[in-house]
């Protein structure tokens, strides 16, 4: 039998795991956008929200763990998006240390996301090996979709200054709970402090 007439039965390549680092302060449909982006490369994501529960809420960081994850879940639904879970990732302000404190708390991930410029520097310095018989995760090129609109910090501005397009920017379950926890107000409190 020549090599061409070998044909693989019943070999199934497993989809890659991708990791999704944000902080989503809110979540926004520029997220929404990268999440359906990964989804282009694999069918198993997961989703690590970064400075899960911050010691003081500010402007920066002003809806909490829950928040932010009932705000994830009620956007991936309604876009009828399947994920494998979400994960609080804690500051560890430990920089050497931060990404085998990460893979601690994840399942194994064969790529990783993330449009942090540290986070970036910090998984591109890892060594290919880390001793525990499995490669890190590569490391996925930084897209944005409209970064000029769809960034954090302007929601949140918008949101303070009582500017409805606010609502454009973010996913309709998100809005829905962005007016349950009025957040408006609350944004324009921190701002003022």
């Amino acid at each position: 039998m020549s090599v061409a007439q070998i044909q693989p039965i019943g070999i199934k390549i497993k989809p890659p795991t991708i990791l999704y680092l944000g902080r989503f302060q809110p979540f926004h449909n520029g997220h929404l956008a990268v999440v359906k982006y990964l989804c282009e490369f694999s069918e198993r994501l997961i989703i690590a929200l970064g400075s899960p529960n911050p010691p003081v809420r500010t402007f920066h960081d002003p809806f909490s763990y829950r928040e932010r994850s009932e705000m994830v879940v009620s956007a991936l639904s309604d876009a009828e998006i399947d994920i494998d879970g979400i994960f609080s990732v804690p500051d560890i302000n430990d920089s050497a240390n931060w990404v085998d404190y990460v893979l601690d708390i994840v399942p194994h991930v064969d790529l990783v996301f993330s449009t942090s410029d540290t986070d970036r520097v910090l998984w591109a310095k890892k060594a290919r090996t880390n001793g525990r018989w499995h490669k890190y995760p590569e490391l996925l090129d930084k897209v944005f979709f409209e970064r000029e609109k769809y960034e954090g910090t302007q929601i949140r501005n918008m949101l303070a200054d009582g500017n409805e397009k606010w609502r454009e920017l973010v996913p309709p379950a998100v809005a829905g709970m962005l007016d349950k926890c009025k957040a408006g107000e609350l944004l324009k409190a921190f701002r003022e402090r």
